[in-house]
C-alpha cells in the first residue's frame, strides 16, 4: 500500500510539474497588453459622403496584442464602422452624411485613447456608387451589394432594386441572393430622385 501511495504521490508530483511547465509555455507565447498609444494615422480628416476609409493605431510595445486596443464613434449616423468588428490596431469606416464626429481608439480597461476627428462633406451631384459593378455569387449564397447615394442635398438617401430576372436573382435590405445559375442586372435608383441610377450586373454560379 505505501509502494502504490508513493507511486501517485510521484505521478501527481509529475503531472503537477507538466502543468506548470505548459501554463509557463502559454504566457511567453502571448503577446503583452498595449501600455500606450502613441499615434493615429490621422489626428483629423476631411471625407466625402459615401467614402470609406481606414483608421490605423500605433500602440507599445510594437508586439502587443492588438485585441487589446478598441474603437467607437461619437456619432454613428455621421460616421459607422464598416462592419460589426471593434477592436484591432487598424479599422475601416464609412461617411453616411454630412457633418463631424470624433474616431476613438482606446485601450480596454485604461484611459489610454487616441481621436481623430472626422468632417464629412457633400461631394457634389448626386451619384449612386457600388463597391462592385459585376458581382459574382455562388447559388444559394447572399452577397451585399454595397450600394449608397453619394452627394447632393437630399435627406432621404434610400435606394430601390428592380431585378431583371426574378428566377435568377432576387434582393432584399441590400443584399443580393443566387436563386439559380445565370445572368441578371440589378437596376438601383434614388428614392429622392428616380432619375438617379446605377446598374450593377450577377452572375450566378454553380457552388
Amino acid at each position: 500500500m505505501k509502494k502504490l501511495r508513493k507511486k501517485i504521490s510521484i505521478l501527481l508530483t509529475g503531472v503537477l510539474l507538466l502543468t506548470s511547465l505548459l501554463a509557463v509555455n502559454v504566457l511567453a507565447d502571448m503577446d503583452p497588453k498595449p501600455t500606450n498609444i502613441k499615434k493615429l494615422n490621422y489626428s483629423s480628416r476631411t471625407v466625402k459622403i459615401g467614402s470609406k476609409f481606414k483608421l490605423r493605431a500605433y500602440a507599445s510595445p510594437r508586439d502587443c496584442e492588438d485585441d487589446y486596443l478598441r474603437w467607437k464613434t461619437s456619432n454613428k449616423k455621421i460616421v459607422a464602422f464598416e462592419d460589426r468588428d471593434r477592436t484591432g490596431n487598424d479599422m475601416e469606416f464609412i461617411a453616411k452624411k454630412a457633418g463631424k464626429a470624433t474616431i476613438t481608439c482606446y485601450i480596454s480597461g485604461t484611459n489610454i485613447k487616441k481621436t481623430c476627428k472626422v468632417t464629412v462633406k457633400t461631394s457634389g451631384k448626386a451619384k449612386i456608387v457600388v463597391d462592385d459593378k459585376y458581382i459574382e455569387i455562388d447559388k444559394g449564397e447572399w452577397e451585399d451589394i454595397e450600394a449608397r447615394l453619394v452627394g447632393g442635398k437630399y435627406k432621404n438617401r434610400g435606394l430601390r432594386y428592380k431585378v431583371s430576372n426574378s428566377r435568377i436573382i432576387k434582393v432584399k435590405k441590400g443584399k443580393v441572393y443566387g436563386r439559380r445559375v445565370g445572368k441578371a442586372k440589378i437596376t438601383i435608383t434614388a428614392k429622392a430622385n428616380k432619375k438617379i441610377k446605377k446598374t450593377v450586373y450577377v452572375r450566378v454560379e454553380r457552388d
